[in-house]
C-alpha cells in the first residue's frame, strides 16, 4: 500500500487556529507539542530539528496570544 505525503501547512495546524489566551499552561505546551508534530510531518520527518520546531510553534502560538 502506498503512502501519500500529507500537504500540511505549519501555519495552518489545528493547533494553531484556536486562540491560546485562556489555556492553562499544559493545554499550551501541547498546543506547542501538536504544532511542533505539524512542523515535522510538513516536511515529512525528514531532516530538521525537534528543539527547533518546538521553539518555532512557541513563537508562533506566543504572537497568537499578543494583543
Amino acid at each position: 500500500m502506498a503512502h501519500k505525503k500529507a500537504n500540511v501547512s505549519s501555519h495552518h495546524t489545528p493547533a494553531t487556529l484556536h486562540s491560546t489566551q485562556d489555556l492553562t499552561p499544559e493545554a499550551y505546551q501541547r498546543r506547542i507539542a501538536e504544532a511542533a508534530y505539524y512542523r515535522a510531518l510538513a516536511r515529512g520527518f525528514q531532516g530538521g530539528d525537534p528543539v527547533s520546531d518546538w521553539l518555532e510553534a512557541e513563537q508562533e502560538l506566543s504572537h497568537q496570544s499578543s494583543p
